[in-house]
């Protein structure tokens, strides 16, 4: 054996690393690579859940909220109509943010890796 192949045995620690020192003989980027995809995963994973929990946000505080409160005014009494043209505006513009919300989420997920 000449001395190259010493050196080339010796490199991976007599542990079954390859020549870079990672296992299986892979050369560190290959080897990053599935982590790599992982990563990109758990950051779409992240992103989704971060425009879903927008959506859903919205709804509690821009649906259920003023018509839970509308509800309570029209037990006490009449109710002005400009408040109930103010709640469907209302309603119409968060539907609008659950939907661009969900959209994003869903556009997200579309981008998974297996």
């Amino acid at each position: 054996m000449s001395g190259t192949g010493l050196l080339r045995a010796g490199r991976g620690g007599g542990d079954g690393r390859g020549e870079h020192g990672n296992l299986a003989g892979r050369s560190p980027s290959a080897a990053n690579r599935h982590m790599g995809r992982t990563a990109r995963n758990e950051s779409i994973k992240l992103r989704a859940a971060f425009f879903n929990n927008i959506a859903v946000g919205a709804v509690v505080t821009g649906m259920i909220v003023p018509c839970v409160a509308v509800w309570r005014l029209m037990l006490q009494g009449p109710v002005n109509q400009t408040e109930l043209y103010g709640l469907g505006l209302l309603l119409f513009l968060v539907y609008a943010v659950t939907l661009v919300g969900r959209s994003e989420a869903d556009r997200a997920l579309s981008k998974l890796e297996d």
